[in-house]
């Protein structure tokens, strides 16, 4: 998988046409090595970084977009990773499925494209509510780490956000998203993810409404960064 991975495209989309989903497990179809070597507190590679493209990579996309829904459902369930450097596990969807979305568009294929872009939607929704969920905990832990310690009696919810905030990072070329509370509280935690980006669009306005719509959960995540 690390040393072959472009061969490992073809080989993926040779299985799709085949509909031999055994084989795509064991070619951890929709994983990439790079998701293996990243953690909430270890993402700076992504900062330079682009996803592999090649011709493989092309076919691959264009073999997914042309399958039936059973082999394109497989490629926008999340799954679980484990990290070489300490054994965390992160949920990720399949990297290039913003790829897959955008060739289901341009293909006129129009069930398969709300369906999916539906199910890109509730992902990026759930990462966002995971994401809110992480930021309340930190602010409120931040409040009573300081609930009663001399000189902090000015600390106003602006100080507690920025504080909460401090340690998220949004990845646009790649749509990785990391946070890690701080790491002064009690059970500090964190997580590492990716959302979903395309950049098609449609004449059928049910399907451009779905666009929108999942162009609004994308955008979420790039106000958040610039407001942090």
């Amino acid at each position: 998988m690390k040393m072959q991975d472009d061969l490992r495209f073809k080989m993926i989309a040779l299985a799709i046409r085949n509909k031999d989903f055994e084989m795509l497990d064991k070619l951890h179809a929709r994983e990439l090595p790079l998701l293996y070597t990243i953690n909430p507190m270890h993402h700076w590679t992504l900062g330079n970084m682009q996803l592999p493209y090649s011709p493989n990579v092309k076919q691959m996309i264009e073999s997914i977009a042309a399958s039936e829904n059973t082999a394109i459902s497989y490629f926008f369930d999340a799954f679980e990773t484990e990290t070489e450097r300490n054994a965390l596990r992160n949920t990720f969807v399949f990297p290039y499925a913003g790829l897959v979305l955008d060739a289901l568009i341009t293909g006129k294929r129009s069930a398969e494209s709300k369906r999916f872009l539906q199910k890109a939607i509730e992902h990026n929704m759930r990462v966002q509510k995971n994401l809110q969920k992480l930021i309340n905990k930190s602010k409120a832990g931040c409040k009573e780490l300081n609930s009663g310690v001399p000189h902090t009696e000015n600390h106003d919810d602006v100080y507690y956000s920025r504080e909460a905030w401090r340690e998220y990072y949004f990845y646009p070329d790649t749509c990785f998203v990391a946070y890690c509370m701080p790491l002064f509280l009690k059970n500090a935690t964190g997580f590492i993810t990716n959302i979903i980006s395309i950049t098609a669009s449609s004449n059928d306005t049910e399907i451009q409404f779905l666009i929108d719509e999942l162009r609004k959960t994308y955008n979420n995540f790039i106000k958040q960064k610039k407001e942090a």
